[in-house]
């Protein structure tokens, strides 16, 4: 598949995903290409690799981007995905379902993102 049916098939992918999540995330399609596009020049990663990630991010209801300072959730955790991949070396998607799972809820989560080897402080934990 070259890079232009990539980009399709992922556009597509962000598409169907909106549509069946009703745009729970808070974010548009144009939005996430965006935000993969700056995120994938910042990491070095395939920014249609960062989309697909996104668009497991979407999936997550609860994990949405809100009006109001620090409250753009879902842009975070795609960029903290990217990070903790990087740092464990692990897949992108394996890093945003561990996310996606803490954030939708963070008391399991929080147990499984420490088996994964993240750190806590108190002050996090409680």
């Amino acid at each position: 598949m070259n890079e232009a049916e990539q980009a399709q098939q992922v556009s597509a992918q962000t598409d169907a995903v909106l549509k069946s999540t009703g745009a729970a995330a808070g974010v548009t399609k144009s939005h996430l290409e965006g935000w993969a596009q700056s995120l994938s020049k910042v990491a070095a990663v395939d920014d249609e690799v960062v989309q697909q990630g996104g668009n497991v991010l979407l999936t997550f209801r609860e994990v949405h981007n809100e009006i109001g300072k620090g409250n753009d959730v879902f842009d975070r955790a795609l960029t903290d995905a990217l990070d903790l991949s990087a740092a464990l070396g692990k897949d992108l998607q394996g890093s945003v379902m561990q996310l996606g799972n803490a954030l939708n809820d963070p008391i399991k989560g929080m147990t499984m993102l420490q088996r994964a080897g993240v750190s806590f402080t108190q002050s996090q934990r409680d």
